[in-house]
């Protein structure tokens, strides 16, 4: 489903969007479900927002790598401006060596609390009103579910101003809700909509 506005194309999506991610030079941050650590060594790996954090504020392009398990949370990334890329790739093992691209492996999950409701968008990239960022969004190997959104993208919402392209590989997207629209997930790349296919929606 699309959405026309004067800004360029909103994409909203149930089947979603594909385009394979290539490997991206850069900073690598690992990342585990009860991380502590720096994120900067495999053997010292932090939790997915601080991992966020350190990417949003290093300058620099980044891959997150994301050990196999369940993240509870609502996850940010908004560095405001700039044109750095952006990967999120799960299905890591415990030593950072393998990973595998199936999306069962790696869970992030919007019920925070484990109360059974959703508390917010799952994982949110940039804000349409605030964020001028353009850099490339790359994420693969994970699934993104029980999100609730009071607006717009329950399990996913991710902007970029061009020349910013957004890939989504091996991803399903499941048990999500917003009151709007988009509530699996709300792609906006405004000069043009992502290629959709390939992605699981339930």
């Amino acid at each position: 489903m699309h959405t026309m506005n004067t800004a360029g194309i909103f994409c909203l999506c149930c089947l979603l969007t594909i385009l394979w991610s290539a490997e991206v030079d850069g900073a690598e941050i690992y990342v585990s479900p009860s991380g502590t650590g720096t994120g900067l060594v495999p053997t010292d790996p932090i939790d997915l927002q601080g991992a966020l954090d350190l990417a949003k504020d290093n300058g620099d392009d980044n891959t997150l790598r994301l050990q196999q398990g369940l993240y509870r949370g609502n996850f940010t990334y908004d560095p405001g401006s700039g044109s750095n890329t952006l990967a999120i790739r799960g299905g890591w093992n415990a030593d950072f060596t393998r990973s595998s691209l199936n999306p069962v492996d790696t869970i992030l999950d919007g019920d925070s609390d484990g109360d059974g409701q959703g508390d917010g968008t799952v994982l949110k990239i940039n804000d349409w009103f605030t964020s001028s960022a353009s850099g490339d969004v790359e994420i693969e190997g994970i699934t993104i579910r029980n999100g609730d959104n009071t607006r717009v993208g329950g399990g996913i919402y991710v902007l970029t101003r061009p020349p910013g392209t957004i890939s989504l590989n091996h991803i399903i997207i499941e048990n999500n809700q917003a009151d709007s629209v988009g509530g699996g997930c709300a792609l906006a790349s405004l000069d043009r909509p992502p290629t959709r296919g390939g992605v699981h929606s339930r």
